[in-house]
């Protein structure tokens, strides 16, 4: 995590989702991420299993873990900023609401 001090650096430690790994392998960097998951559940239950993981990727094979989609990665996000997500959710269901009334409008007029 980059940051201009240790407290800060600590701070986005514990608040965000590591940066994704640049220059490496896909299926590298999200063994890397599973580890690195804030959640005990969402990462290896083993080091057996770690291990046999990092064994697949060196012989081509494919892993079983598997990368955060976007759907996922903005449900984690809304876990840990709860009032955020509320209020953009709320501000994208008032401008959806906005532009059904608009378009209702429009055609009720014409």
């Amino acid at each position: 995590f980059p940051g201009t001090s240790s407290v800060a650096v600590l701070a986005l430690v514990q608040s965000s989702e590591p940066p994704p790994l640049k220059g490496v392998p896909r299926d590298f960097g999200t063994i890397v991420n599973r580890c690195l998951a804030k959640e005990p559940e969402r990462r290896y239950p083993s080091a057996r299993e770690l291990a046999d993981d990092l064994e697949r990727f060196l012989t081509g094979e494919p892993i079983h873990a598997r990368p955060v989609g976007r759907a996922e990665r903005a449900f984690l996000w809304a876990r840990r900023k709860p009032t955020l997500a509320a209020l953009c959710s709320l501000a994208a269901l008032a401008a959806l609401l906005g532009r059904f009334g608009a378009v209702a409008a429009w055609s009720w007029s014409r």
